[in-house]
């Protein structure tokens, strides 16, 4: 409890995620974790878009939002250490004029 991860629906989540990440993957992210748990527990992506075998890690931005201090903690982490699949998607309005 001690980690907010004996709930039923984290549990599943954390399942799932085992059967879509690479075990290199799942291992890399959790030594990322332990190295450093409480400065690096926050930031991380919104998503994990999925198909088959391809995946990618999302952060999702509406198009005035600005990335926290942790998410950019997290970019910089997962380009030189993590290098996980990631995308920066940018949501923007479209006004259509009636």
């Amino acid at each position: 409890e001690y980690l907010w991860a004996h709930k039923t629906k984290h549990i599943e989540i954390a399942r799932s995620l085992l059967s879509i990440l690479p075990i290199q993957t799942i291992y890399n992210i959790l030594r990322y974790l332990v190295d450093n748990y409480w400065g690096r527990y926050i930031g991380w992506p919104d998503m994990i878009i999925y198909n088959g075998n391809e995946y990618f890690f999302a952060e999702v931005k509406a198009s005035k939002d600005k990335l926290s201090e942790g998410q950019k903690r997290w970019i910089i982490d997962n380009s030189e250490i993590l290098a996980l699949p990631f995308k920066l998607v940018k949501i923007h309005r479209i006004n259509k004029a009636v």
